[in-house]
């Protein structure tokens, strides 16, 4: 043990291990008393210088633990010095002197005694004793009249000694209970998978500082929290009192009783005491019962009701009880999946104390045939459930790829397909059931021939258990993107659903017939055909589009149809484009007037498909500017002395200049001139430019009145006008219309003269 000296004097001051000597004088007692002896103290190894009439404190371990120390004097005087009688003790009897000389003891200079002390505390309060040597000192040598000298030697004792006392209290009342050595710390009954907590108390009551050197629990169910470092210190109540404190958690994790040990060393003292609990639990039965039988069932465990008719309801009782030793909390019952469903439920959450027992109703009402499977919920507790239905039942399967369960309501994918492409899905309808089944109808929506039944079996058809029929589903795209459909079996449906791809490219095309520079108011023929053939039937149009030369065009320009669109149609693998009667071209007016025809065509397949190149190739077909051409010139009127005549044809400018005329007269009639020319060009401006003009693009009408005379063929005067058909020009002839065989006309404009043509005169 160490030892700790605290002398009274500083010059005495020593401090080692946690002994404490305290060095002090004895009241009544002068301090500076002078003694002949250098007084040690020993305890163990250490040694400690000390003054007389020293008081020392033996803090003991505890009640029953020995303490000693071993005190010495070593003489220092000049002479010798006579110890009568052996050290004596006064005060408490639990210090006990033991004298390692033989008494009375004569000691010269340098000589020693010692004795032992030792302090065995029989209680933890404080304890006093004294010790008390006489000495007699001779006077020097050769000194006159000096006597010896007499003296005591004193030691004072201080005995102290610690008291660890151990309790405990529980969390659920807080109230304090002593735990001895050997005794049990006893937990209250606790649910499974819960803790209880203990609050362990080392208190001092003792008159000395007690150290706790370790604290251990053991036992699976029992844990320590908020352990002391140790060693720990536990203040005695004139130090100021202080406990040490921590927790002990139990926690069962199954019913039944637990036990542990807790164990310390309370200042090299063992204590231990034993822990106990008792886990509890709450314990759930389940039973089925039925009208003849009654079924225990665990958890995880499959609960299987009777077979049921489709459209029919099985009911069976379910019990709950509680067999356990702890109340059990249902928060929640119910069904999941299935054609299972829980009646009269309980009120929820439901508490049940040891042996109480709560019902419910558990039914069961199948849609289909064969098993059915479900999940019951009761609390925590998760069970199988499985029941069959009786009755037909139909399942539906389709190949695309390979084998796709499809419910009703459900979708029926085609793999995507190339537009003028088909694909075949093979669709089975199984009987599943335990009872044969009817199929009256299998039918598709119009879908426009897109969506196609084959294979149909003869129908009504009977499928009897495990019996299949297979027919085939044909999917034809007649555009790109996605199509549907409504496929009909009995009172199911199921939505067909494909996607067409883009078809092939279209090939290239040319033009054939009229190609160039065509004439006006011709009907050329124009035709178009594939270079190559094209899998998929084809419609399409020619467009004209009119660029006029001549300001406005011509309304005339336009196909044999009466439009200036055309269709045509190409049959599936073939070239040529078909018009209407079955042609292969079709004729187009050109019209009378200069400018640009620019043909061109669409392609679609008959589902309405673009498959027009772009930009597509045209055809460009010129109407050329030239000279008026004359149609026809009729005398339209004739008298003795007078008649008319009418001029009609076409100008692709939209313009003329003038009119020429040459007579034709018998061979009596002489004349100075038989031809002549007017100008035209201003009435013609008017004509053309007017809003009665615009139907009848470059066609004109001339109509010109003569008059004659007996003094000659001669132009008298003249004057024309326009009208919404004619230009009038009088001349006047001295000769009669009889000396007059007939007239040759011609026209002209900004291109030239026209053709002539002649008419008689009668």
């Amino acid at each position: 043990m160490s030892l700790k000296v605290c002398v009274a004097l500083s010059r005495y001051a020593v401090l080692a291990g946690s002994m404490l000597l305290v060095l002090e004088g004895v009241p009544g007692r002068a301090q500076s008393q002078s003694i002949p002896f250098d007084l040690r103290v020993q305890q163990g190894n250490n040694v400690f210088l000390v003054p007389n009439n020293v008081t020392l404190a033996m803090p003991s371990g505890g009640v029953g633990q020995t303490v000693s120390i071993i005190v010495t004097g070593i003489y220092r005087g000049v002479t010798s010095v006579l110890l009568a009688s052996q050290p004596a003790l006064l005060g408490n009897t639990d210090f006990s002197v033991e004298p390692d000389d033989v008494y009375p003891l004569r000691l010269s200079p340098g000589g020693y005694f010692s004795f032992k002390v030792t302090y065995k505390p029989t209680t933890a309060a404080l304890a006093s004793g004294q010790i008390n040597l006489g000495y007699v000192e001779a006077a020097p040598p050769g000194t006159s009249g000096t006597t010896s000298v007499a003296g005591l030697i004193t030691v004072n004792l201080q005995g102290t000694a610690p008291n660890l006392s151990v309790a405990y209290f529980l969390a659920s009342n807080a109230n304090a209970i002593p735990l001895p050595a050997g005794g049990t710390l006893l937990f209250q009954p606790t649910v499974v998978n819960t803790t209880a907590q203990a609050t362990v108390i080392v208190t001092n009551r003792g008159s000395a500082t007690g150290q706790i050197n370790s604290i251990s629990v053991s036992g699976t169910a029992f844990q320590a929290f908020a352990l002391p470092l140790t060693p720990a210190s536990v203040l005695s109540p004139s130090a100021g009192a202080s406990d040490v404190r921590f927790l002990i958690n139990y926690t069962p994790t199954q019913a039944g009783n637990d036990t542990g040990t807790l164990q310390m060393d309370l200042g090299g003292v063992s204590f231990t005491a034993t822990l106990s609990g008792s886990g509890i639990q709450a314990k759930l039965t389940y039973k089925m019962l039925t009208a003849t039988d009654t079924v225990t069932f665990t958890p995880n465990q499959t609960l299987t009701l009777p077979d049921t008719n489709i459209g029919e309801t099985a009911r069976v009782t379910v019990s709950v009880q509680n067999t356990g030793s702890a109340p059990g909390v249902i928060s929640a019952v119910g069904t999941t999946a299935g054609p299972f469903a829980i009646t009269d439920s309980p009120v929820l959450p439901a508490t049940l104390n040891p042996q109480d027992v709560i019902t419910f109703t558990l039914s069961f009402l199948p849609v289909t045939a064969g098993k059915a499977t479900g999940k019951l919920r009761i609390g925590n507790d998760l069970f199988d459930l499985t029941g069959n239905g009786l009755g037909p039942n139909l399942v539906y399967s389709y190949v695309s790829g390979s084998t796709t369960s499809v419910q009703p309501g459900g979708v029926v994918v085609f793999s995507p397909v190339q537009v003028g492409s088909s694909a075949r899905l093979p669709f089975t309808v199984m009987n599943s059931g335990t009872k044969p089944a009817t199929i009256a109808t299998i039918a598709v929506g119009e879908t426009h021939g897109v969506f196609q039944l084959l294979d149909l079996p003869p129908l009504p058809a009977t499928l009897d258990p495990n019996d299949s029929v297979t027919f085939n589903i044909m999917y034809t795209p007649s555009t790109t993107g996605f199509a549907s459909a409504v496929l009909q079996l009995n009172n199911q449906q199921f939505l067909l659903s494909g996607s067409g791809t883009p078809p092939p490219a279209l090939p290239d095309y040319r033009y054939t017939g009229a190609s160039g520079d065509v004439d006006p108011q011709s009907q050329p023929a124009v035709g178009l055909t594939l270079t190559d053939t094209y899998p998929l039937a084809l419609t399409g149009t020619l467009t004209i589009a009119v660029t006029s030369a001549a300001f406005t065009p011509d309304p005339a320009i336009q196909f044999s149809n009466g439009s200036r669109i055309a269709s045509f149609t190409i049959p599936a693998n073939s070239t040529q484009a078909v018009f209407a009667n079955n042609a292969n071209q079709i004729r187009l007016q050109t019209g009378s007037t200069a400018g640009t025809l620019t043909i061109t065509p669409t392609f679609a397949t008959p589902a309405g498909l673009d498959l027009t190149p772009a930009p597509p190739k045209a055809l460009t077909l010129t109407v050329q500017p030239s000279a008026p051409r004359i149609v026809s010139v009729v005398e339209k009127t004739s008298a003795a002395n007078g008649f008319t005549l009418a001029i009609s044809g076409y100008s692709t400018t939209r313009s003329l200049t003038k009119v020429n005329f040459q007579f034709t007269v018998t061979s009596d009639v002489t004349s100075p001139t038989t031809q002549f020319s007017m100008d035209i060009s201003q009435a013609a401006t008017n004509w053309y430019s007017s809003s009665q003009a615009q139907p009848f693009g470059g066609q004109f009408a001339v109509s010109v009145p003569f008059t004659l005379t007996s003094s000659g063929l001669s132009q008298s005067s003249s004057s024309s006008t326009t009208s919404g058909s004619s230009t009038s020009t009088t001349t006047t002839t001295p000769t009669l219309i009889s000396k007059i065989q007939s007239v040759t006309v011609s026209v002209a404009n900004e291109q030239g003269t026209s053709n002539s043509l002649s008419t008689p005169i009668q």
